[in-house]
């Protein structure tokens, strides 16, 4: 164990709260919350597969089926190696996701992959308006 992660562990949920509001950032308890990190999951996993969500995640990450139908059900949270798994799939834009208040450097990573994403789908659509015109 980290003797970071043994550090935080060893704080009391109350003073993590009354530290948090000071600091104006959620305490690690908020932000890793189960239920409210599958929330937070299921809307990015959602709009990225709007249809057969669960079938898509799994095919696209070799994650079972009902795990991933787990999560979208809100009957769990993905695991610390399932979540490693969705962060090499989708990116820094589904750990920015899965927080409720990501660090800045998250949310500037998950900007510039959603950037290249568009310039990925603008240079597919600009060859195809070549192609008719």
């Amino acid at each position: 164990m980290s003797t970071v992660f043994a550090a935080m562990t060893r704080v009391s949920p109350a003073l993590a709260r009354q530290s948090s509001r000071r600091s104006g950032h959620l305490c690690v308890h908020q932000q890793l919350a189960p239920a409210a990190v599958a929330g937070r999951l299921r809307a990015f996993l959602t709009a990225r597969h709007p249809v057969k969500t669960a079938a898509a995640v799994a095919a696209i990450t070799g994650l079972t089926e009902s795990a991933v139908a787990k999560w979208l059900d809100g009957r769990s949270a993905p695991s610390s190696p399932a979540l490693l798994v969705l962060v090499g799939t989708y990116g820094p834009c589904v750990l920015a996701a899965a927080m409720a208040q990501p660090p800045q450097w998250l949310d500037d990573a998950a900007a510039q992959q959603r950037r290249a994403e568009i310039e990925a789908e603008l240079d597919v659509l600009t060859r195809e308006l070549r192609k008719i015109t």
